[in-house]
């Protein structure tokens, strides 16, 4: 059974506590223009798309509407305050990517995944956690995506080309760990099933309800940088690469930041220090600084991805945008 999104959406904004998240966060400028005039609270993950991510997982309408407003209620639900032209403009252009630069890589570099797969890093239940090892493969597989390889949801791979993708030899303990990370993504409902027919070829069906959750916002990183030497270095790498900007600086205050990259720690100077030492791998990485419990991250040049991946997409998935 499906949730009707467009009442559970009605719901949502007409409660008193969606009503507070608003003023509480709607600013006095649009964050693109700069207008003062008829100013609107956008979510950067569009509310539909929230529901119908939490109701794949609940199941269950009530509680994916007290779950996300909970997360109104506690300030973890991106927005931008946009003029009503501006905010106009965002819905009818969705999805865009950056602008192209010197700086973007060809489509068949790149991996794709949903925006706010960030909310599985700080999953409140284990079993939903998306940890370092099943995140590196979802994103490979968001490779094959990117790349057209793939056909009716499925993929058709082998431990080689998924190791090769990662930089990693093949010993037959890292086999298993891949058949582990398969059986995560399979539990957490991203892949409906695999089959492993022989060292030389391994069948993945990507879940449709995740295919749908691609196309309804995708969001891409390189391939390059699915390479981490843990989950907090891809966390970071997957979080700066989602911002729509091209600024050499970027300020975040550090609670903030935990949300999104899903760690706990409650000393946040001992953080701090996990974070920046977190960074020395990331090469695009200038410098990284705690100052008043904020992160400051400088870039020598961030990855930007090209309006070409978009295209790619709905080459690979034509299905879904029918």
């Amino acid at each position: 059974m499906k949730i009707n999104t467009r009442t559970a959406e009605k719901e949502i904004r007409a409660s008193r506590i969606y009503h507070d998240w608003k003023q509480n966060n709607k600013t006095i400028v649009c964050s693109h223009c700069g207008s003062t005039d008829n100013l609107e609270l956008h979510h950067i993950i569009p509310l539909r798309t929230l529901i119908k991510y939490y109701y794949n997982h609940f199941q269950n309408r009530k509680q994916t509407i007290q779950y996300i407003l909970e997360k109104h209620k506690n300030n973890e639900v991106e927005s931008a305050t946009l003029c009503e032209k501006c905010h106009d403009d965002k819905h009818r252009n969705r999805p865009r990517s950056n602008s192209t630069s010197k700086n973007s890589s060809p489509p068949a570099q790149w991996c794709v995944a949903p925006r706010y797969i960030e909310q599985y890093f700080d999953a409140k239940k284990s079993s939903h956690k998306l940890n370092h090892m099943p995140f590196q493969v979802l994103l490979i597989l968001g490779n094959f995506i990117v790349k057209g390889q793939i056909k009716d949801n499925l993929i058709i791979t082998n431990h080689i080309e998924i190791a090769k993708l990662m930089n990693k030899k093949v010993p037959s303990s890292w086999k298993t760990s891949i058949e582990k990370a398969l059986e995560n993504l399979k539990h957490m409902k991203f892949i409906s099933s695999y089959t492993i027919i022989s060292n030389k070829k391994i069948k993945i069906y990507l879940s449709k309800n995740y295919l749908e959750e691609i196309v309804d916002f995708p969001w891409f990183i390189l391939l390059s940088e699915v390479p981490s030497p843990n989950m907090t270095t891809l966390a970071i790498k997957w979080y700066l690469c989602t911002l729509k900007n091209n600024k050499k600086k970027f300020k975040i205050g550090i609670e903030l930041l935990k949300k999104h990259i899903g760690v706990k720690d409650s000393q946040n100077n001992r953080l701090a220090n996990r974070i920046i030492k977190s960074c020395d791998s990331i090469e695009w990485m200038k410098s990284i600084t705690c100052e008043n419990n904020n992160i400051i991250f400088r870039f020598k040049s961030r990855p930007v991805n090209v309006n070409k991946l978009w295209d790619a997409l709905k080459d690979s998935l034509p299905q879904y945008y029918e």
